[in-house]
This record gives structure tokens, C-alpha cells and sequence, in this order.
């Protein structure tokens, strides 16, 4: 997989309902400080009960949801993203992600992701909605 550039980057962010009505000069300014990774099919992204550190957005590829039991939740693709609710409830995480293929995600720090969001409190105010009207990781497939 090709390495992305900043503007990609930033037209992914955009892409999601997280960061749509954030203004595209400042989402570049978090782009810069997010970084893609990619994992193979199968391969585990992070596990259930595990600290969450990261937010992630699929850039391709699907990825798999389960709850700590293996009952599958839901799967994401581009452009959902998924791993927010553990970066503010100071919580474990309470499901593990697992590349369904070849996956491409760009992550963003806990750091990374509150220092913008006090920068630009609209992204804040967008997730609070996405959470308010119940669309969590679960409901986002």
C-alpha cells in the first residue's frame, strides 16, 4: 500500500461524520500528526479490555468488531472510524478489531485527537451528536 500523502489524509478525515463540518485547512493540521498503518487479513488491531490510546479511521478494508465473548458487533469500512469511545471514558476497551482483509487505517492519538477538538470544539460537538442519537461503533455498519 502506497503511502498517503497530507492532503489524502485530510480528504479521509473529512470523509467521516466525525470530522465532515470541520473546515479542511484545519484538518490538515491534525492530518499531519496522524499516521497509516496497514494490517493483514486477520490480523488483530486491538483487543478487548486493552487501554485505548487511538482513534482509527479505515482508509480500505473492512474491519470486524467483537465483543469480548467473539459475538461479532459489526464491521467498519472507509470512511468509518472506530475506537472513540474508549479515548474518553478512561475505560478498557469493551471489544477487540480485527482486520477482515488487507486494511489500510489512519490513527490519531488520544493526545493528538483532545488538543484538536480543543482547537476546533465543532468536531467535539459532532461526536457528541453521533453518540447522542446512539450511533456507536456498533450502529455505524
Amino acid at each position: 500500500m502506497q503511502k498517503s500523502s497530507l492532503i489524502e489524509k485530510a480528504f479521509l478525515l473529512k470523509k467521516t461524520t466525525l470530522f465532515a463540518g470541520v473546515d479542511l485547512d484545519l484538518l490538515l493540521s491534525l492530518a499531519d500528526k496522524a499516521t497509516m498503518g496497514t494490517f493483514e487479513a486477520q490480523e488483530p488491531i486491538f483487543g478487548a479490555c486493552q487501554e485505548g490510546s487511538r482513534l482509527y479511521v479505515v482508509a480500505d478494508g473492512r474491519i470486524a468488531l467483537f465483543c469480548p465473548e467473539k459475538t461479532l458487533l459489526g464491521e467498519v469500512k472507509s470512511p468509518d472510524f472506530f475506537g472513540d469511545e474508549a479515548l474518553f471514558n478512561d475505560r478498557p476497551r469493551g471489544y477487540s478489531a480485527t482486520a477482515l482483509e488487507n486494511s489500510a487505517l489512519l490513527s490519531i492519538t488520544k493526545m493528538h485527537l483532545l488538543s484538536f477538538m480543543n482547537e476546533c470544539p465543532s468536531a467535539l460537538i459532532n461526536l457528541m451528536q453521533i453518540w447522542a442519537n446512539g450511533t456507536l461503533y456498533r450502529d455505524r455498519t
